[in-house]
């Protein structure tokens, strides 16, 4: 779990704790870190090369470990106290043999520092070029390759709406000759789900336009499923397989053209008067061999499963995997709003990782999971939530679009 601002963990915002079903292996990384209840930190991930990997609490200013023991690891130094980083005790712990220590902050380790790239509302958004980058050394600037939305292959312009629904759309995406696009509007005879699928192609995109009942948001729902075959088969697009093939339609970005009169983009807290994204049949994601990534500044609902069919066991050739391993695509879904369910109330099973790109003033509560139900959104009960979340071990397991960092050392260099 990692956040660029504060971060409650052990509970959520309204005070409800954090159980046994939701278990952290890894690191939990932020500006001030936050525990508010029972944390268990395990050491059951095994690293490439047989390694273990140690689990860790770090900050870049402060820890508040509440008043209660933090449990990081097994064994010598597992329990971490308030004083963990008190006069005496790193030296206590370099005395014990203690080589790794398992809650740090910034000041810590003085010449190194992780500074996060690409936060906040630019990560989401595919129209906003920053200006002042004249003066550059690489021809390619940080932000062009630490925000996500611009790094993405393929790309779903809005470019008319009515309310909440979309009428006009561009679709972008790579072929063997470079880019391309299609133009779809609402009454062509190919519009997805014109006029209750009346006349719809059996070529026609795998993106319609429909109602959320939860909220009657008139909202674009989008089959990942079948949109690597669309591209692929149906447009003459660039197969998706291949890692090494920088043409590949391996992301999506949909957003609004708010360059066009008469449209706006979302704000980063939307509610139904503004369009969502529905994701709606993704449960099996295999048609994506070494990824996929989607990003959008609108809000993001996962109507059913997603993610839940694993590669065929020959893709962990090469991986460094221990054999066996279930491997699935490596996916990341980055919205500014995210909600659990369309109908009905979901329960939730997590595993991976989440992020936070917050950066303004607030608490970040990573758990605090959003379910949609009719006329409101909620939160979801940590009983209701089952959680395993992990470090990426393998470049098996990292998605086309992640969160990047720089790694920053200061060393003094003698003539």
């Amino acid at each position: 779990i990692s956040a660029v601002t504060q971060m409650r963990v052990g509970a959520g915002e309204n005070g409800s704790a954090w159980g046994s079903n939701i278990r952290i292996e890894g690191g939990i990384f932020a500006r001030d870190v936050n525990v508010a209840g029972a944390l268990n930190l395990l050491d059951s991930t095994t690293l490439l090369g047989g390694a273990p990997a140690t689990s860790r609490l770090s900050a870049r200013n402060t820890i508040d470990l509440g008043n209660g023991l933090t449990t990081i690891g097994s064994g010598a130094g597992a329990a971490v106290t308030n004083n963990f980083d008190a006069h005496g005790q790193r030296e206590t712990r370099v005395a014990s043999g203690q080589t790794f220590y398992r809650a740090s902050v910034g000041g810590d380790s003085g010449k190194v520092a992780f500074l996060p790239l690409g936060q906040d509302a630019n990560f989401f958004r595919r129209g906003d070029y920053a200006t002042g980058m004249s003066n550059a050394i690489s021809r390619t600037t940080w932000d062009e390759y630490a925000w996500g939305a611009r790094q993405c292959a393929m790309s779903i312009e809005i470019r008319e709406m009515a309310g909440t629904r979309p009428t006009a759309i561009t679709f972008h995406y790579r072929t063997n000759s470079g880019m391309a696009s299609k133009d779809l509007r609402e009454g062509d005879v190919d519009w997805p789900n014109y006029n209750g699928n009346v006349g719809v192609l059996a070529s026609s995109p795998p993106f319609y336009v429909d109602t959320i009942i939860a909220d009657g948001t008139t909202s674009f729902f989008i089959n990942l499923e079948e949109l690597a075959y669309y591209v692929r088969t149906v447009l003459g697009g660039r197969a998706v397989a291949g890692r090494n093939n920088v043409r590949m339609n391996d992301s999506l970005c949909i957003w609004t053209n708010d360059a066009i009169a008469g449209l706006t983009k979302p704000g980063m807290i939307s509610d139904n008067t503004t369009m969502a994204v529905v994701l709606a049949k993704c449960a099996d994601m295999t048609n994506y061999n070494d990824g996929f990534s989607l990003v959008t500044d609108h809000r993001v609902f996962f109507s059913g499963d997603f993610n839940q069919v694993p590669l065929a066991a020959g893709r962990l050739a090469g991986s460094g995997l221990p054999g066996g391993t279930e491997l699935f695509p490596a996916v990341s879904v980055f919205a500014p709003t995210i909600r659990y369910g369309t109908n009905a109330p979901a329960n939730i099973n997590i595993s991976g990782q989440i992020t936070s790109l917050k950066t303004d003033v607030g608490e970040v509560n990573p758990l605090d999971l959003k379910e949609s139900i009719t006329g409101a959104s909620q939160t979801i009960a940590p009983t209701r939530i089952n959680a395993d979340l992990s470090q990426i071990v393998s470049p098996a397991q990292l998605p086309p679009i992640n969160k990047m960092s720089w790694l920053v050392t200061v060393e003094e260099i003698h003539p």
